[in-house]
């Protein structure tokens, strides 16, 4: 089973000292995926699409990306 333990932006007062574990049975119920037709897209979100981005591995620490 996969869990992650993420620090919230809400401060201490939220999760577990400020913490929330999520557990693949939170990310089934809460992490979703759609797909909208490019027609209905804005410039604005059109534009995005063709920017260059980076893939992230599901173990790469996110804060070293700054």
């Amino acid at each position: 089973m996969v869990k992650t333990l993420e620090e919230n932006s809400w401060g201490k007062s939220s999760g577990s000292d400020g913490f929330l574990l999520m557990t693949d049975s939170w990310y089934s119920e809460y992490v979703y995926q759609i797909v909208i037709p490019k027609s209905l897209l804005t410039e604005s979100e059109l534009k995005e699409m063709e920017s260059v981005y980076k893939l992230i591995s599901p173990w790469d620490p996110l804060g070293t990306l700054a």
